[in-house]
């Protein structure tokens, strides 16, 4: 679980875990360290106080879910859709998170935090639809 602010990538983190369990379906791990990057992101949008979050919190968010989306795309699908129920809901929800998060972040700065707080919940709510893409 993500505390404070985030200071580095959760995706980065995962992976490194992930690496030391000896997972040897290469696919396999890969695809557990996005799932379970998502899930860390999604608590933390749900959990945390967003209005201690700045650019760079976000950023570092953003560049993690652009990594899985880059990732995924690079993944074999057949291989991948051992681990996921469909390959373009994941890359779909993906991508309306990006977008809602860049949405956030060009409203950091701005003075109406409603609007702000509106796209991080549609950031939250795309990485919750991206959760039920994956097979357990």
């Amino acid at each position: 679980m993500i505390t404070g602010s985030v200071q580095s990538s959760i995706l980065k983190e995962r992976s490194k875990k992930v690496s030391t369990t000896g997972a040897k379906n290469t696919v396999g791990a890969t695809m557990k360290a996005f799932k379970e990057t998502i899930m860390d992101l999604e608590e933390y949008l749900d959990t945390s106080n967003l209005g201690q979050l700045g650019k760079n919190s976000l950023t570092i968010i953003l560049d993690d879910i652009l990594e899985i989306i880059k990732g995924l795309r690079n993944l074999d699908s057949k291989t991948a859709l051992e681990h996921a129920t469909t390959l373009d809901g994941l890359l779909e929800n993906l991508r309306d998170a990006k977008f809602a998060l860049l949405n956030a972040i060009d409203l950091c700065d701005e003075n109406n935090r409603t609007d702000f707080y509106n796209k991080l919940r549609e950031t939250r709510a795309s990485l919750a639809s991206t959760l039920t893409c994956f097979k357990n």
